[in-house]
């Protein structure tokens, strides 16, 4: 299933707007990049969104990585969480969530 990151956002953002953008997108297993959600989501990191990505499932190959990395804004050791498999750090995803969002 393909996904667009467009519909998320309010018409009310705009590039005058001083307040914190931020998007939290959350993927499982199931979800795959097209190249249109990258663009969006680079058009988006363009005009002023921080996108964090919250991997679901601590599976991926290196080119569903590498596709994960193009979604998240930079640097993505601070932008990209992935829940491990055993969850044990989701308490850690959460605290960073809010340190970043907040």
């Amino acid at each position: 299933m393909s996904h667009s990151i467009r519909p998320v956002l309010s018409s009310a953002f705009s590039r005058y707007d001083r307040r914190k953008k931020v998007l939290v997108y959350f993927m499982d297993s199931t979800d795959v990049m097209s190249p249109e959600a990258i663009s969006e989501a680079t058009r988006l990191k363009m005009g002023g969104v921080e996108i964090y990505v919250v991997k679901l499932d601590g599976s991926m190959d290196s080119v569903e990585m590498r596709q994960i990395r193009q979604l998240a804004s930079a640097p993505t050791s601070e932008h990209l969480l992935v829940l491990n498999e055993d969850k044990q750090n989701i308490a850690e995803i959460q605290s960073r969530l809010i340190t970043g969002i907040c």
